[in-house]
């Protein structure tokens, strides 16, 4: 009776911790900006019949060779997008149920028993809740993460080689990641703290896996964009983005996050201190993801990843895992009870919520909600109704939309594909024209400029007629944007304020 009623505890342990993921995620169910770009490129890859390597989108200076280094996430996202956006929303949830299956399974492979597992469990979901968006190609590298980290075990020290079928696997999967994100560079960073470790352990240098470590390095040109590859990665991984928030480091985000952090690295000390690190084996990979958490909070949910497939093992041999799993066996039907009380709380919460629906914000309230943007649903609407050519000034978050939905009638100035198609600096003149920083007039005449896309509540739409001579006219306003026209550019004049403006996907 006692096993059974250990079973039905564990049971509702998992569905509470997974219910209350599924909570965390609800309001990352919006369509993540990335999407439009990758599906835009996809589009034109098909018109054009190869995947093109210069610029298609954009009327500012770009790079004479563009790595889209997310191009194959393009084609995997777009057959799901044809099919709607429940699929779309699916397909994000099965990922991120693969990645959570991924890691869990790597700590239950290291004597983690289901009670830590479970206890630790909420600390990934505010670790890592915030790359599972939707969806973003970033998700691939959590998922190719976890595979990775069991390609790496094994739990006993030794062999110093890989064996070469699982090497040679890894390998093929490897060239399929980088050619998904350029978030690979992970799996050759942590295999160096992997020999590092294993040499410090064994004193013994594990050639086997240096070798796989100079294939993976010798592989990267595997893309279509070849050796090019290397340079843009160097520019790339050194490049600061004071505009974007995700680059900053951990501490100037919200308290919670920072909080779950500073717990983590408590909890990872106490297996420390417990046990001696030549008894946790991933250690230093771990560290490395910790401190690439701090540095950069987009990097948060790769630590969670590393987190939730090695601290439970860690754990498993300390008086903590004993306490808990003592708790477990003694206390079965109160574990079951807290589980249940727990599962019900987060469906009765993300139920009226309808998390088996997208996400796409079109107003201003939206915004105040939370969600990073809104979509310029109607301006999109309104230049495709009047049958528009031209250039459009749009910033980080609506440049890839109005691709999307405009292009080739129409091109933007800026999207989020940032350092892959832009040449330096021009990201941030456009960033700083939206935030009327010194001299931002002079960049509407600086590049040929028909319309300006802004947001209806900000300094630059009051700006924008009394600022400029002969001043911009207003041709389009709703609740949530307006666009400007230039001078001499004589358009129909549409006011939809108060209108509902609803958004479809894709």
């Amino acid at each position: 009776m006692q096993i059974t009623e250990q079973k039905l505890a564990t049971r509702l342990g998992i569905f509470a911790v997974l219910a209350l993921f599924l909570a965390a995620l609800r309001p990352l169910n919006f369509l993540d900006i990335d999407v439009f770009h990758e599906l835009a490129l996809v589009r034109s890859a098909m018109q054009l019949g190869h995947l093109p390597t210069t610029d298609l989108f954009a009327y500012t200076p770009t790079l004479a060779l563009v790595v889209h280094h997310e191009w194959l996430t393009g084609f995997v996202l777009y057959p799901v997008a044809m099919q709607g956006a429940s699929a779309f929303l699916a397909f994000k949830y099965l990922l991120t149920l693969a990645v959570v299956a991924g890691a869990g399974s790597l700590a239950r492979r290291r004597g983690a028993s289901w009670p830590i597992l479970i206890v630790v469990f909420p600390l990934f979901i505010l670790l890592g809740t915030l790359g599972f968006t939707t969806i973003r190609a970033q998700v691939f590298t959590l998922l190719l993460t976890a595979v990775f980290l069991h390609f790496i075990e094994p739990l006993k020290r030794g062999p110093t080689s890989p064996r070469i079928v699982p090497a040679l696997l890894f390998l093929g999967l490897y060239v399929i990641w980088l050619n998904l994100h350029a978030g690979f560079v992970v799996a050759p960073a942590l295999l160096a703290a992997y020999c590092v470790e294993q040499f410090l352990h064994t004193r013994r240098i594990p050639y086997g896996w240096l070798v796989i470590l100079v294939l993976m390095f010798a592989l990267v040109p595997l893309n279509p964009f070849g050796v090019a590859y290397y340079p843009y990665l160097l520019r790339a991984l050194s490049m600061s983005r004071p505009y974007i928030a995700e680059w900053e480091p951990i501490w100037q985000h919200p308290k919670i996050l920072f909080l779950a952090y500073c717990v983590s690295l408590l909890v990872l000390g106490y297996a420390v201190l417990r046990l001696r690190p030549v008894r946790m084996p991933g250690l230093l990979l771990l560290l490395i993801a910790a401190l690439a958490a701090a540095i950069h909070v987009r990097h948060c949910s790769l630590y969670a990843v590393v987190f939730l497939a090695y601290v439970p093992g860690y754990l498993a041999s300390t008086p903590l895992a004993a306490i808990v799993d003592s708790f477990w066996s003694r206390h079965a039907r109160v574990a079951a009870l807290v589980g249940l009380v727990v599962l019900v709380a987060a469906m009765a919460v993300t139920l009226p919520r309808k998390p088996w629906q997208i996400i796409m914000p079109t107003s201003v309230a939206e915004i105040k909600e939370g969600f990073p943007m809104a979509y310029p649903v109607g301006p999109a609407d309104y230049l495709h109704q009047i049958r528009f050519h031209g250039n459009l000034m749009t910033d980080l978050y609506t440049g890839a939309y109005c691709s999307w939905h405009l292009w080739p009638d129409v091109k933007v100035s800026f999207d989020s594909r940032y350092e892959v198609a832009y040449q330096p600096g021009v990201p941030e003149e456009i960033m700083d024209f939206y935030a009327l920083k010194p001299h931002w007039q002079s960049t509407l005449s600086k590049y040929p400029t028909d319309l300006v896309l802004v947001r209806a509540d900000s300094p630059l739409a009051e700006a924008l007629p009394s600022a400029t001579d002969p001043p911009w006219h207003c041709v389009y306003q709703d609740n949530t944007y307006d666009v400007f026209a230039r001078p001499g550019l004589s358009l129909p004049v549409v006011h939809r304020s108060g209108l509902p403006l609803p958004a479809t996907f894709p």
